[in-house]
């Protein structure tokens, strides 16, 4: 079978090449990074890395440009009208850029998540460093009153105000995650600690003192009681035209959240708009205004413009005569360590250059979105990746396949750049039950789980998000998808999966198979737990052996699943490789032989057999930290990732081979790896926020 081959890359000498081409023309894709270098074994290794423009940071304007920071630790200039990505730089030892604020003039400010404070040059964006704080700056700008007076930068890392000019640092004794300097030079800094509220303050740059600010009271409740005022999570300031400070946010929680907006320039801060879903927690929110903490505003000529998470409304100067926009159609990175919910996805809203012009929305997993009244359109940079990290990579007949995430689109690399391919079918309500109101009103997939079999045949299962909702099942021939099944079940697409022997399964609530057209119940859940997201290795079988893995947390454990002569004879459960008295914790696994599969663990590299149950050592030197993901290449070799960066191991070697020292990779962490279909010497890795690598070693 022939497969479209990825572009192909040459080993060359093993001198250092580290730079990024400027992007090119409109609708041509920009050069990827190229990295030649020498693993600490001596190991010649050829590196190109593409990193993707869409995970952004910050970002900020700057007459006609936009500056944006990616999560890849780059810089990106957008021009025009048509936001034309015009240039892009890297640092080879930049770092994670935190924040992005703006000087005196038109400079630029950044803050790096290892304490540095740098000015950028809008045009060239080479970066200055100007100090070095202890901690990473949430926020970062300019105040005349800063310096005693003669102005200067500030930069605000958590609970202290660093005054750059004047070399002096102000405590204001709890958690500042955001700051406004006003007109009149004084710094107004705000908290957001999650489910636990938040602050607000004024600094005084010029006398170095710090004043809280009291939180508005609050109504009472539906008996009558009155609370203790608090703050919510203060998000950002804005000052408007008339001098008018406004603080801006809310609180989600365990499913209930608020939405506030408090004017605190006055003598005593005082409530503006409100909504709080736990003073009726059964009322349905309302549609036509904030609900959700606000986490941006600008003035605009007619009024305000206003994000709260995914919605944009359109509001007067009283808040009495909201308008809802476009939602915008955005991911969120959830696992905030203060709350339990998600950070929010919009990280900047940029007002327009001149008048009539559109704002401009920053996000964590789109770029930039650009806001024509109420219609947003996403600003796509052609042939540039857009993933914010690639989880799993699958070599199909339709190509290598980067895959995001069960509701994200799957990618591809082909000779003109990246590009999205479609592979969840139209949606269409299965017409044999009474669909439920949400799959009528939106007609979209929730989630569609993407497989492919060692064959390179792609199969995917959808379903709407309702449980029961509609669910089907297609191949996927010659481009397009041919339904085998569509049915009204409760299983979810994301507990699917695939063995070798092209059988579909499903591990959620009960254990299914597919079979003629249709999802049918095989065996209940198992006694003890049911399995996370089950992932088959090795084309040998059955029985299968998959592994459990758990979306942010890795892998959970190694399953076997042993189909049965009839369906109901399936049997589904949990094994625990034995190494004398322990039991050491599976990591990560590929195929090794017709008789075993080699596992990462915590007691090392192991080969099993499945049959006797039984681990081996191995003539492969292990990596300092158990990998989390491996792969073998065409010649055998086994490339190992985790946390703690990348390394390649050779059997009989003394010890593997590191890419710590590899400029531009280092020891960022690895997400997924698999072999190259195009090189038998290399392998295609994902690196998370840092983009996608194609790699070869020399023999």
């Amino acid at each position: 079978m022939t497969r479209p081959a990825c572009p192909a890359l040459r080993l060359l000498s093993a001198t250092i090449l580290v730079g990024l081409a400027p992007t090119a023309a409109s609708g041509q894709p920009a050069s990827p990074l190229r990295i030649d270098a020498k693993l600490s074994s001596g190991r010649a290794v050829e590196v190109v890395l593409h990193r993707p423009v869409n995970e952004l940071r910050d970002a900020v304007r700057v007459g006609d440009s936009i500056i944006a920071a990616t999560a890849a630790g780059g810089l990106l200039r957008f021009e025009g009208p048509g936001l034309r990505l015009a240039d892009e730089r890297y640092e080879s030892d930049a770092g994670s850029i935190a924040c992005l604020g703006r000087g005196q003039g038109n400079s630029v400010l950044a803050g790096f998540a290892d304490g540095r404070v740098c000015r950028v040059d809008p045009k060239s964006l080479v970066i200055t460093e100007v100090a070095r704080l202890p901690k990473e700056p949430s926020w970062i700008g300019w105040s005349p009153a800063a310096g005693d007076g003669k102005g200067g930068i500030v930069a605000v890392a958590w609970g202290t105000v660093h005054d750059l000019a004047a070399g002096r640092s102000i405590e204001t004794k709890d958690t500042a995650t955001t700051g406004l300097v006003d007109r009149e030079g004084l710094l107004w800094v705000g908290g957001d600690k999650g489910e636990w509220g938040g602050r607000v303050a004024r600094v005084d740059l010029r006398g170095g003192t710090v004043s809280e600010v009291p939180p508005p009271p609050e109504p009472p409740d539906r008996r009558g009681r009155f609370e203790k005022p608090s703050w919510p999570g203060v998000y950002g300031f804005i000052e408007l035209r008339d001098g008018q400070v406004w603080a801006f946010g809310g609180t989600s929680h365990m499913g209930l959240s608020d939405s506030k907006i408090i004017r605190v320039d006055g003598l005593t801060a005082r409530m503006l708009y409100r909504y709080d879903q736990h003073d009726d927690p059964n009322a349905p929110p309302p549609l036509d205004r904030p609900t959700m903490p606000i986490t941006h505003m600008v003035e605009q000529d007619d009024g305000l413009l206003v994000v709260s998470y995914s919605d944009v409304l359109q509001v007067d100067r009283g808040l009495k005569g909201w308008r809802l926009g476009d939602g915008l159609t955005i991911r969120y990175e959830w696992g905030r360590p203060d709350a339990m919910g998600s950070y929010p996805a919009v990280r900047a809203l940029l007002p327009p250059a001149r008048d009539f012009e559109p704002c401009v929305v920053a996000t964590a997993g789109e770029g930039l979105i650009v806001l024509k009244g109420a219609k947003a359109t996403p600003n796509v940079v052609p042939g540039r990746l857009g993933a914010s990290s690639i989880a799993r990579i699958e070599d199909a007949n339709e190509g290598t396949l980067f895959i995001e995430g069960d509701e994200f689109p799957v990618w591809r690399f082909r000779a003109n750049g990246w590009e999205t391919i479609e592979l969840a079918p139209p949606f269409e309500v299965d017409p044999a039950s009474d669909a439920p109101q949400f799959e009528r009103d939106f007609k979209v997939w929730g989630s569609t789980r993407v497989l492919v079999d060692p064959h390179g045949a792609t199969f995917t299962v959808s379903d709407s998000g309702v449980y029961p909702g509609t669910v089907e099942t297609c191949r996927r021939e010659g481009g397009k998808s041919v339904r085998l099944g569509r049915e009204t079940s409760s299983l979810r697409a994301s507990s699917t999966f695939l063995t070798a022997d092209g059988s579909l399964w499903n591990s959620g609530d009960w254990l299914r198979r597919f079979e003629d057209g249709r999802w049918r119940r095989v065996a209940p859940s198992g006694p003890f737990r049911d399995p996370y997201r089950l992932s088959p290795f090795g084309a040998k079988g059955p029985p299968w052996l998959l592994l459990d893995i758990v979306e942010g947390e890795g892998v959970a454990g190694l399953w076997r699943l042993e189909p049965g002569r009839s369906a109901r004879g399936s049997w589904l459960f949990e094994v625990e490789p034995q190494e004398g008295e322990t039991s050491p914790r599976v990591r990560a696994a590929a195929p090794w032989t017709d008789a075993s599969v080699l596992l990462s663990t915590d007691a090392g590299l192991r080969t099993y057999d499945p049959t006797a149950g039984a681990l081996a050592r191995i003539d492969i030197p292990d990596p300092p930290k158990p990998a989390t993901t491996l792969c073998r290449d065409g010649l055998g070799r086994v490339w190992l990732g985790g946390e703690d960066g990348l390394r390649l191991a050779v059997p009989g070697a003394k010890s593997v081979g590191s890419f710590d020292a590899v400029p531009g990779i280092g020891k960022h962490a690895v997400s997924a790896l698999a072999p190259d279909p195009a090189h038998p010497d290399g392998v295609i890795v994902s690196l998370g926020g840092l983009g996608v690598a194609f790699m070869r070693a020399a023999p």
